[in-house]
């Protein structure tokens, strides 16, 4: 069995970034997944790229078939599709970044936030939770400004172009796009991508990409299950600082940095 390229997945929880990269990249960027709004569309209204539920308010066993009927009555209650909000997120999403809403409603800081909608999503350990108000206080905000939440675990549809670009800057003309455990992948050439239907999501890939990388592997993008933030990785030979910067919110890692930095 060939073993897996380390330069291809995301990295280790249980230590450094850099460390698990040795070698391999020089320069990681967390890349922060924005919030954001689109004119004349209401969060509440939407369908929901994901469900989220608490066990304790669901009575009895947990079935598939009771999760399928709490989805078809969460989305009985919306009057947009998901599809017809990738769509619209690619076009028309305003972003707004982590600081201005940390700004806006005084939630510390970015680790604090992370947590917060790491709460949200209940992708933590209960005793790693915000038990704070400040999920209720981030919730009340976005829906009183028509928010949405950052999106979880795969590249936000809105950032399609702003990858491409990226790609395009290191001058590279193709690249794999594949899925979380490799199950799924192929090389497309950028101009097959750049469409206006959202690749991230189009149907003939028949997989959620999660993973892109150039074919001499220099660049590498990737985003964890359940996270709110990618990895933008360099090599040696690149010096993509300042676009990425100017581009993307976020900073890069340093020694010390884990998976868990928002902890």
């Amino acid at each position: 069995m060939t073993k897996p390229d380390p330069r291809k997945f995301y990295p280790p929880y249980d230590k450094p970034i850099l460390t698990s990269f040795k070698g391999m990249y020089d320069r990681v960027f967390i890349a922060l997944h924005p919030f954001i709004s689109i004119r004349g569309m209401d969060p509440s209204q939407t369908a929901p790229l994901r469900h989220i539920y608490n066990r304790s308010e669901i009575d009895g066993p947990l079935t598939i078939e009771k999760i399928n009927s709490l989805n078809e009555k969460a989305l009985s209650n919306c009057s947009v599709n998901e599809k017809a909000y990738r769509y619209t997120e690619k076009l028309y999403a305003i972003p707004k970044n982590w600081s201005q809403v940390i700004s806006d409603t005084n939630i510390g800081d970015i680790k604090d936030l992370n947590r917060v909608l790491l709460t949200h999503n209940q992708a933590i350990k209960s005793d790693l939770r915000d038990n704070s108000d400040r999920l209720a206080k981030l919730t009340s905000y976005c829906a009183k400004n028509h928010l949405f939440f950052p999106t979880a675990g795969a590249f936000p549809v809105f950032w399609e172009n702003k990858l491409l670009d990226l790609l395009l800057h290191f001058e590279n003309q193709s690249a794999y796009f594949g899925d979380e455990f490799d199950l799924n992948g192929t090389v497309l050439t950028l101009q097959e991508v750049k469409l206006n239907t959202p690749w991230l999501y189009d149907t003939s890939l028949k997989f959620q990409v999660q993973r892109i990388f150039t074919s001499d592997v220099r660049l590498f993008v990737v985003v964890d299950w359940d996270s709110y933030f990618s990895l933008i990785c360099l090599n040696e030979i690149e010096d993509g600082s300042d676009y990425i910067e100017s581009h993307f919110e976020g900073f890069w890692c340093d020694e010390t940095t884990e998976h868990s930095w928002f902890l």
